[in-house]
């Protein structure tokens, strides 16, 4: 009887240790700007619109291409100069 009862106490020990190891080697998540991820979807529709326009225009297509490298590439840039709206004050007094 105290044989089942320790092996079934290491068994639960061991997973235990398998359940904290899984959960510590998660990688953390990554948060991105808003407003670069605006950026890169506005650069991505140009992105379609241009390459629609260019039809089967190889010289065209490159041009595309070329223009969505830059726009991505400026997208930290302008989230930079982004400036969030300050919150609007609220006045302390009561109005009558």
């Amino acid at each position: 009887m105290k044989k089942i009862v320790l092996i079934l106490m290491g068994l639960a020990m061991c997973f235990q240790l398998i359940q904290c190891s899984s959960t510590k080697s998660a990688p953390a998540k990554q948060t991105t700007d808003p407003a670069v991820e605006a950026c890169n979807t506005n650069c991505k529709t140009i992105y379609a619109k241009c390459m629609q326009a260019a039809g089967k225009n190889e010289s065209k297509k490159k041009a595309c291409t070329d223009n969505i490298v830059k726009c991505s590439v400026k997208c930290p840039e302008k989230a930079k100069d982004y400036k969030k709206p300050a919150p609007e004050k609220k006045s302390t007094y009561s109005e009558i």
